[in-house]
């Protein structure tokens, strides 16, 4: 805080992809969310671009520490809703907001504008039960006022809070056109109950140069679709949300495939969830894909064209997550939070790598020194930890009597991003340090980098 407040800390200006940034929070929150049963989803509003010029690195903290604190304050089965919206976008600047919203426990009004203040806490049987908000909120204003933003809340006590930031971005004067070629003149159905994710991805098949109409709910889609074929105005797509009421998109699917018969309709669902959890299901009702939410432009084109040029079953990778990445790499990740353990696991095998586990530094000392000279291609090092830290362990990780002691690549896991952390980690005997939220950019840049 000493560093921000003497305004030391430096303020980047580079081009990023957001698609991918909000690709790999959505991933990571959404692992989290999961795990207790809190209906997580990335909402977009307005026509995002997928290039943005700003500090990633510091949006990143922002978006991460109000994520965490809305996880950590929601109660199991509750939701949370990240949205983001394209306010104003002129000829030099795009303006984003960005919201996550809660049905947690909510704030007090009399408290609300000391949130931001460090070290300021809610209830006290709040933060006994849940942890407290800590010095996050108060840097995460300054990093805003630091980027030309603003952030501030909206809360009920009892019913859950709006965390809203508003941050600038210079645009990206060469921004790579989406590719609109060969879809040709057709007919989109959106069907999903959140009635913004449907007028926004309208619009967006719209600038594409397709027609699209919407309706809320599968019933309405099943009675839409039979209304087409006997017009003999029929659907070329459906995409179709996945978690509805009343009937889910699996059923509605079913229904439409029933209907049209051996009509030539392609069936995209998709999902806030993880596309392994319906993708079986959804082809065996008739599916032609399954994809992820958030819904870029480019998301939606590289979906339709898969499905129409193949009409087979596909799924839309995300930038980045291709699967193989680390593929053939051996990683030990040493972490003492259990679910930081498993989302940093997780991440690595959904890119191919082996993961091996120890829950401190002394336990990834000993699984070091007990495995044959090169088992291990890489070492993630949590720094924060009981027993043994991050730093002391990668110490005597070095001073171990064997060549590989020497040459295996570790790099820091930490929350503490600043140079003078960087500079410890790499004095310690470290080869890169990467900050925490994990954002899978700096993940496939810096443990590339070692791998190549």
């Amino acid at each position: 805080m000493a560093k921000i407040e003497s305004g030391k800390v430096e303020i980047k200006n580079e081009k990023f992809n957001f698609r991918v940034f909000i690709e790999s929070i959505t991933s990571i929150y959404f692992t989290q969310a999961k795990a207790r049963n809190i209906d997580y989803e990335t909402i977009l509003i307005g026509d995002i671009p997928e290039q943005l010029n700003g500090d990633s690195l510091r949006l990143n903290q922002i978006l991460g520490n109000l994520l965490s604190n809305a996880l950590k304050f929601t109660p199991d089965n509750g939701k949370i809703k990240f949205k983001i919206t394209l306010v104003k976008s002129s000829t030099d600047e795009d303006i984003l907001k960005f919201e996550v919203i809660d049905n947690g426990c909510g704030i007090k009004k009399e408290n609300a504008d000391k949130i931001f203040n460090a070290f300021e806490q809610e209830d006290d049987s709040i933060t006994k039960r849940y942890g407290g908000t800590g010095l996050g909120l108060s840097i995460s204003k300054r990093f805003a006022h630091l980027m030309g933003g603003e952030i501030s809340v909206q809360s009920k006590e009892g019913e859950g809070s709006d965390f809203i930031v508003q941050i600038p971005f210079k645009k990206v004067l060469d921004q790579k056109p989406i590719r609109k070629s060969d879809l040709g003149n057709l007919n989109v159905l959106v069907v999903d109950d959140d009635i913004e994710t449907c007028t926004n991805t309208k619009s967006l098949l719209n600038k594409i140069g397709l027609n699209a109409d919407w309706v809320d709910n599968g019933f309405d889609a099943i009675k839409k679709i039979e209304e087409s074929i006997k017009e003999n105005d029929k659907f070329d797509v459906c995409l179709i949300d996945w978690k509805m009421p009343y009937i889910d998109g699996i059923e509605t699917t079913r229904r439409i495939r029933e209907i049209a018969e051996d009509k030539d309709i392609l069936v995209i669902l998709i999902t806030a969830y993880d596309v392994e959890e319906i993708r079986e299901e959804a082809l065996r009702v008739g599916a032609n894909g399954v994809i992820n939410k958030p819904l870029f432009e480019s998301t939606i084109v590289e979906a339709i064209e898969n499905a129409k040029n193949h009409n087979e079953t596909y799924e839309v990778m995300k930038d980045g997550f291709a699967g193989n990445v680390f593929a053939g790499k051996r990683i030990l990740i040493a972490e003492d939070n259990d679910l930081n353990l498993e989302i940093a696991s997780e991440l690595m095998i959904m890119n191919g790598a082996e993961v091996e586990k120890a829950k401190d530094g002394k336990e990834a000392v000993d699984m070091f020194a007990g495995s044959k000279e090169g088992y291990y291609d890489l070492i993630l090092m949590d720094i924060q930890m009981p027993v043994m830290n991050g730093y002391e362990a990668t110490k005597e990780i070095r001073k171990l009597d064997r060549r590989d002691a020497k040459t295996v690549s570790i790099v820091a896991m930490s929350a503490n991003v600043f140079e003078s952390d960087v500079r410890k980690s790499i004095e310690s005997g470290m080869n890169d340090h990467i900050g925490k939220p994990i954002n899978m950019d700096e993940i496939y840049d810096k443990l590339g980098a070692q791998f190549s």
